[in-house]
């Protein structure tokens, strides 16, 4: 199962369904200046990222 999670790693993604720099200030702008201390960068770009790919394929339902 690693190896299966490494290869879609190593997949790149097309440049639109990246999470780029920019989308993030945008979402740490949203977020009071005494929160994004708690709130890591990680966890908003996974957030983002998951974003997309339910707006890329909204009938898709969780397995």
């Amino acid at each position: 199962m690693n190896k299966i999670n490494e290869q879609e790693k190593s997949i790149p993604k097309p440049p639109k369904d990246r999470v780029t720099g920019r989308d993030i200030a945008k979402i740490s702008e949203l977020i009071p200046p005494e929160d994004q201390k708690l709130v890591p960068i990680n966890r908003i770009r996974d957030a983002l990222e998951k974003l997309r790919q339910i707006i890329k394929h909204p009938n898709q339902d969780d397995q």
